[in-house]
């Protein structure tokens, strides 16, 4: 052996260059496992398994070093073939400038980069008479024996599998190139084996903003004295979190009560659990060393697990209408009945939701799970509320950061999972909060509370921004009696045609198609040609209108066919009609018997039905003009419920209910935006006969939108009342006024749909 070189270090250097790729990043090792006078397969797996990236040296004894690299993690799955297109192995003969050779993992073999089991030690590469370099394994053959104070190992190096053989090296000076007889003569004999774990990278400048000093204290200050948007009639901002079980929920808000206090007693129930420990809803209120409480009330549930449904109780508690101390059932039925609190104010409403999630290895999760949270992601998007992610547990990811909270800001390991969280959840990198909660510290940790106050102050601005900037939630806030004032308003033609063309100016040259469903007589092709009549400021009558035994109980729609109407409007200068990227689809009426179903909409959703398709005796995906293969412009980008006001006021039938809740959920699977129309307004109302000023002070209408939101769970300012023209000879503006309302709010939802499926093509 020379003694002019210092393997353990020279040798890490180069495959620390090797693995870093990036002269910004230093590579940090950290031994975890070593056989000196005896290999154990369990030993090694009880130190290396689940310990993220590793490599493996084997000191051989015909002055060569060996090894291999995976940045994956060792388990003890029976013959798990792992795919790692980073793993590597490598050789460095024992003399003074000798660099170090590698052989990567070719690219037709990365599914067998490394093989996990629990019988096998460091195992790398698989082909049909062995493995490129297994370093030990526990058979009917003992693992290892000693032999003039050197290891023989029962492992097996024959690298010619799925690690390429590079060409013949200046620096490999035995002249054998790469195989397994140039590499320690192709024995297994070697003095000691070690396993080192690439404890991090290490960036020279930080990739995260620090939160110190004076900034810090003002921020603290800020949280502490801050109250909410004067005008919303609220007391506090609500945020809930939401997370898998164990992902750390509790822990963050222990830790963000103690960068108050300035102690650490928590204040939420923590232990560790495979089931949830949360299992009532609660609410906490942060305070501060003086004991004042902030205005940044914090909702923790039920955490949630792939099995347990819980989408109902979700849209509940988002919209103030899960009652205080609700507790979580073990198993849930989405058809069971729940209490709900009644006429729910903006102050029991949830103003930002904020996922919580502890892991970033996300092939860890199953099929399921992640359906789960996709699903989950889809309500949430419907309520158009801010999301940020609190990312947990960086301390278990690095173990420099374990030991100073302060590493993770260099730290590439951290930068890498926030990059995987965002995927994963859908957000931007600025969206992840990064923290490393207070779970067994007795006293306080500038770094950790540094990180916690960040993401607060964060969900902070974000609730702000939100409710300060969004149209939708600013109507919500003025309440459904002020929706009137925000009505579009023109003082003449000129200034209406104006209006018009902003309005319909981004959608030249799109195909953007909204769908309105709804029962019999509801007023969905009124609705069409009432759009129409404003855009055109005349009475249009070209959709089909009308049922079937219409005086009756049970009307039969005459629509029988799919039909797309192009929505024209009058050009600002010419005065022309010109017609529009946007389309208006017509369908049959849901009726008791017979009739569309949700699955004829669900097909007209994903674009399988062509303009023109008949529909009203089923669809089938045999039929002739079936669109088996869609296209990006075949499907539908926003749909309008459409409810007549006196069938609310009757009660519709339950066979109506049932597929209209269903079809509504099924839009939130889908992440496809709709909005309700209510129609027949004037039918209901007296005083809308003659005028619609008052329509959202009126009883009547006010009790059908309570109506459509205790039974479907519609969101009331997704709720749109209307009077179409029926029976009208001319336009008039108050008629318009809320038509229009209605109709620029379907294209703000279907242009937002459209650009999103832009972006994923």
């Amino acid at each position: 052996m020379s003694k002019t070189m210092n393997p353990s270090k020279q040798l890490l250097d180069e495959i620390g260059e090797r693995i870093s790729k990036d002269k910004n990043r230093k590579i940090g090792f950290s031994l975890l496992y070593q056989a000196t006078d005896k290999a154990d397969v369990g030993e090694f797996h009880l130190k290396c398994d689940a310990k993220g990236p590793t490599v493996t040296i084997l000191y051989g004894k015909y002055n060569t070093f060996f090894g291999g690299y995976t940045s994956k993690n060792w388990s003890s799955t029976r013959k798990q073939k792992v795919k790692d297109e980073n793993a590597f192995l490598f050789k460095k003969n024992d003399s003074l400038g000798a660099k170090c050779v590698f052989f990567p993992i070719k690219k037709d073999e990365i599914k067998h980069a490394i093989i996990c089991d629990k019988h096998f030690g460091p195992t790398f590469g698989k082909g049909l008479l062995g493995y490129d370099l297994q370093a030990f394994k526990k058979d009917s053959k003992h693992e290892w024996k000693t032999r003039d104070n050197f290891l023989q190992l029962n492992g097996s190096l024959n690298m010619k599998f799925s690690y390429s053989v590079e060409k013949q090296s200046s620096d490999d000076e035995d002249g054998n190139g790469a195989s397994e007889q140039a590499i320690n003569s192709g024995q297994m004999i070697v003095r000691k084996l070690e396993v080192y774990q690439v404890t991090d990278d290490e960036y020279e400048e930080d990739w995260l903003d620090r939160l110190v000093g004076d900034d810090f204290e003002n921020r603290k200050k800020d949280l502490i004295e801050m109250v909410p948007q004067p005008g919303l009639d609220i007391c506090q901002y609500n945020i809930l979190l939401l997370g898998a079980v164990g992902a750390g929920k509790s822990s963050f808000i222990n830790t963000l009560s103690t960068v108050f206090t300035g102690k650490v007693e928590p204040i939420a129930q923590v232990r560790q659990s495979a089931s949830s420990v949360t299992n009532k809803l609660k609410k906490y209120d942060l305070r501060s060393a003086n004991d004042d409480t902030l205005k940044l009330r914090i909702f923790d549930i039920r955490g949630f697990e792939s099995e347990r449904e819980n989408d109902k109780e979700l849209e509940l508690l988002i919209d103030g209408r899960l009652p205080d101390n609700y507790q979580f059932p073990d198993t849930f039925n989405p058809d069971d009945i729940i209490e709900e609190r009644l006429n729910p104010t903006f102050n029991d409403k949830i103003h930002l939701i904020c996922f919580v999630e502890g892991n970033s290895d996300f092939a860890k999760y199953s099929d399921a799970y992640k359906e789960r949270i996709s699903r989950l992601n889809r309500v949430i998007c419907n309520t158009g509320l801010p999301i940020l992610v609190v990312a947990t547990k960086f301390d278990k990811l690095c173990p420099k950061i374990s030991k100073n909270v302060d590493h993770l800001f260099k730290s590439p390991k951290a930068e890498k999972a926030v990059n995987a969280i965002a995927d994963f959840h859908g957000v931007n990198k600025n969206q992840v909060l990064p923290v490393v909660n207070y779970v067994n510290e007795d006293t306080c940790v500038d770094t950790k509370d540094q990180l916690a106050l960040k993401a607060l102050y964060r969900m902070y601005q974000s609730i702000e921004g939100h409710l300060k900037h969004h149209t939708d939630m600013n109507v919500v806030l003025e309440g459904w009696k002020s929706r009137q004032d925000v009505l579009p308003d023109w003082r003449d033609d000129v200034e209406k045609r104006n209006l018009l063309s902003e309005k319909f100016l981004p959608f030249e040259g799109s195909n953007l198609k909204i769908l309105l469903v709804g029962p019999v007589e509801s007023g969905k092709s009124s609705f069409i040609d009432s759009v129409q009549s404003t855009l055109r400021s005349k009475i249009v009558f070209n959709a089909n209108t009308g049922s079937a035994g219409a005086m009756t109980d049970n009307p039969v729609s005459t629509t029988e066919r799919f039909k797309l109407y192009n929505i024209e409007y009058v050009d600002k200068d010419t005065g022309a009609t010109r017609r529009s990227g946007i389309y208006l689809g017509d369908t049959p009426g849901f009726q008791e018997q017979d009739g569309i179903k949700e699955d004829h909409v669900k097909f007209i959703i994903s674009g399988n039905v062509p303009d023109g398709f008949k529909i009203i005796n089923g669809i089938q995906d045999t039929q002739d003009d079936f669109q088996r293969d869609p296209q990006p412009g075949d499907k539908i980008h926003c749909v309008c419920f459409v409810f007549d006001c006196e069938k609310i006021l009757k009660g519709l039938s339950e066979v109506i209910r049932t597929s209209m809740r269903k079809l509504r959920r099924d839009l939130i699977d889908k992440g496809c935006p709709y909005i309700v129309i209510l129609t027949k307004c004037d039918k209901v109302s007296n005083s809308l006969k003659t005028g619609r000023q008052r329509i959202f002070l009126d009883s009547k209408i006010n009790e059908c939108k309570d109506k459509l939101k205790n039974e479907f769970g519609f969101r009331q300012q997704q709720v749109y009342p209307i009077v179409n023209y029926d029976e009208q000879n001319v336009v008039d503006k108050q008629t318009d006024r809320l038509i229009l309302a209605a109709f620029f709010e379907i294209l703000e939802f279907g242009k937002s749909h459209m650009e999103r499926d832009e972006q994923q093509e």
